[in-house]
């Protein structure tokens, strides 16, 4: 496996594919469309070009067209794949972890791309023209125009405010389940501001009246509060939605609402 220059279409995808990860990591809180054109290249194109490559190699076995929808086919279940493996690890899926496990795996099939096209005949390679014909850039620029419209069809028409509870380890999980009545637990309340323009908002807890009422400070757009409450359980026995609410200025009633399911069990219950 050589540095030469009939590699340097699996290079790019390489480095592109290390770029974003970076990006996500370094910058979670930065979006521009540089960052969405580079997400959407390295979701739905990078990783499946790299696996069209490992699994057609040889000049003969499709045509353009055909990779081009195949590379963009097989970045689904490489994506999949992905997400599958963070599960069973600690990191779980999340936005930096997806990235990172993305670049990492695109890399590896880079890598393995390079070792294929090594094993077949230099003339029979697949090797991508540097001047693409008149055809092939019409495919591209459909595809790309298909991307655009996807992404403008399914972002949201509306920001909205992110509220919600992190566990004791600051995840999204290992909440309380089962409590007795005035038993305490302590949860994480999280807010993202993205309603384009600064806020502060207030929060209750109505099963806990010794929480009272909380004031957030001005949260800048796209900014974020969290603080750790220590709760008690409220009366009660079995299945039990704790909420908390959220509201806005000059809100009369919640503008969001979480729920917590707990089991609420006397002492002499099991």
């Amino acid at each position: 496996m050589k540095l030469s220059q009939e590699n340097r279409d699996l290079w790019l995808v390489m480095a592109l594919a290390v770029a974003a990860g970076a990006w996500v990591v370094a910058f979670p809180e930065v979006t521009s469309p540089a960052r969405v054109v580079l997400g959407f290249l390295a979701m739905l194109a990078l990783p499946g070009y790299a696996l069209m490559l490992v699994l057609f190699p040889r000049r003969s076995d499709l045509d353009f067209a055909d990779r081009l929808i195949l590379c963009l086919g097989l970045s689904v279940p490489v994506i999949v794949l992905v997400g599958v493996v963070l599960n069973f690890t600690p990191f779980k899926i999340r936005p930096a972890s997806v990235a990172v496990g993305l670049a990492l795996f695109t890399v590896l099939l880079g890598f393995l791309a390079i070792w294929r096209r090594s094993r077949v005949a230099l003339p029979d390679r697949f090797i991508p023209e540097m001047r693409p014909t008149a055809t092939q850039m019409a495919w591209v620029a459909s595809f790309a125009v298909l991307a655009l419209v996807v992404y403008w069809v399914a972002r949201p028409n509306e920001r909205f405010t992110e509220f919600y509870l992190l566990g004791p380890q600051g995840r999204l999980e290992n909440y309380a389940r089962q409590l007795r009545p005035g038993e305490e637990f302590s949860v994480t309340l999280v807010l993202r501001n993205l309603e384009d323009r600064r806020m502060e908002y207030r929060v209750r807890v109505p099963f806990d009246p010794a929480v009272g009422e909380l004031r957030t400070p001005v949260i800048p757009d796209e900014g974020t509060w969290a603080r750790t409450l220590r709760l008690k359980a409220p009366a009660g026995s079995g299945e039990t939605q704790l909420s908390f609410d959220l509201y806005r200025p000059g809100d009369s009633t919640p503008y969001r609402q979480l729920y917590l399911r707990v089991d609420l069990r006397s002492e002499a219950q099991p």
